[in-house]
């Protein structure tokens, strides 16, 4: 799909219709690629989040190959830093993802148009670096590493999320295809070789 337009989103009670053992509470936001909801697990009385894409992205074989591949990378993390993932699968044509809900906004908003103590902005690299290491030893890349994929929590502990773009590090998804990332904090070495993506690419975006 060549061209991203506003996703309109169903109403809560539709949600609720569709998501059985979940009751659809808020629209948390919504973008071109989709929806985030605020939800409850019925069954384990637990606040989690559904993200949800338009069923135009769900048609698309790399778009659905790309949502299903971060439900399948974050399913293999169990660490604090990282937010878990608890299912995935499609809704009346829509994919979706079941998360967990981190109650904080993320450290783009959190740190945009204000300056971060030394303290703080040491504790939260730490903590990055963690999530990201944990996710290296088991071979995935997340590849859009950005202070908007860093949610904080309540106390401010960095929990990095949208592995949308995350591969494999040693899967065939590294070897060609498109540059992915944001501009800004894309390795100098991606924009001339894709296939040069690899664990320093993360270090790299961390560091910007």
């Amino acid at each position: 799909m060549s061209e991203q337009t506003q996703f309109d989103p169903p109403d809560l009670s539709e949600l609720s219709k569709l998501f059985d053992g979940y009751e659809v509470i808020s629209l948390i936001a919504t973008g071109g690629m989709g929806a985030v909801y605020k939800a409850s697990q019925v069954s384990l009385d637990r606040d989690v989040a559904i993200k949800l894409l338009p069923v135009e992205f769900g048609k698309d074989p790399s778009f659905r190959n790309q949502f299903e591949a971060e439900a399948r990378s974050m399913a293999k993390l169990n660490h604090d830093n990282l937010i878990g993932i608890y299912d995935f699968g499609e809704a009346d044509g829509m994919p979706y993802i079941v998360m967990e809900l981190v109650a904080g906004k993320s450290l783009y908003h959190s740190s945009y148009g204000k300056a971060i103590d030394e303290t703080t902005a040491v504790e939260l690299v730490i903590g990055i670096c963690r999530g990201l290491a944990h996710a290296h030893e088991a071979n995935i890349i997340h590849r859009d590493i950005k202070p908007a994929n860093i949610l904080l929590d309540p106390n401010a502990k960095p929990k990095i999320g949208d592995f949308g773009l995350a591969a494999a590090s040693d899967s065939e998804h590294s070897e060609d295809g498109p540059i992915f990332g944001t501009p800004g904090y894309v390795a100098p070495e991606i924009l001339s070789n894709p296939k040069a993506i690899g664990v320093q690419s993360d270090i790299y975006a961390v560091g910007v």
